[in-house]
């Protein structure tokens, strides 16, 4: 059992995953532990359970559907993926990245996640008092 969910968590980072139709990620600052942040998520996104998992200065959680990958993670310090990564803004501790798989039903393009994604990601922030909320939109080539 242990093993499958390993392989389930590898599987999201490989390179080889398929093409990505579109990735959307959000940076910032909340309060909220990550139990409940991920709760919210299945409730909005009908993902069902995440798997969890931490190391030294980070915890996350992971979903992955048919048509989607949810990746969410929650530094432990302010400004830690900001020191990893300077695209990240200071005083975040929280990156939420939301994957689109190429292979995804073909309803699920640019145009639907444009219509229903920004509200629903709009609303989680809003209802768990998120803060210094940046969004970036990655649209990969293929």
């Amino acid at each position: 059992m242990i093993r499958n969910k390993w392989l389930k968590i590898l599987k999201t980072f490989e390179m080889d995953v398929p093409i990505r139709r579109l990735e959307d990620y959000y940076y910032f600052y909340s309060k909220v532990s990550l139990t409940k942040f991920c709760k919210r998520v299945e409730m909005e996104f009908y993902c069902g359970p995440l798997d969890f998992d931490y190391e030294n200065d980070n915890e996350w959680a992971i979903a992955e559907t048919d048509d989607f990958i949810f990746h969410i993670s929650r530094a432990y310090k302010r400004n830690t993926y900001h020191i990893q990564t300077q695209s990240v803004p200071l005083g975040c501790n929280y990156i939420v990245g939301f994957t689109v798989k190429d292979i995804a039903g073909l309803d699920y393009d640019h145009n639907w996640y444009n219509a229903v994604g920004p509200a629903r990601w709009e609303k989680i922030l809003g209802d768990l008092s998120c803060k210094s909320v940046v969004n970036e939109r990655k649209n990969p080539i293929h």
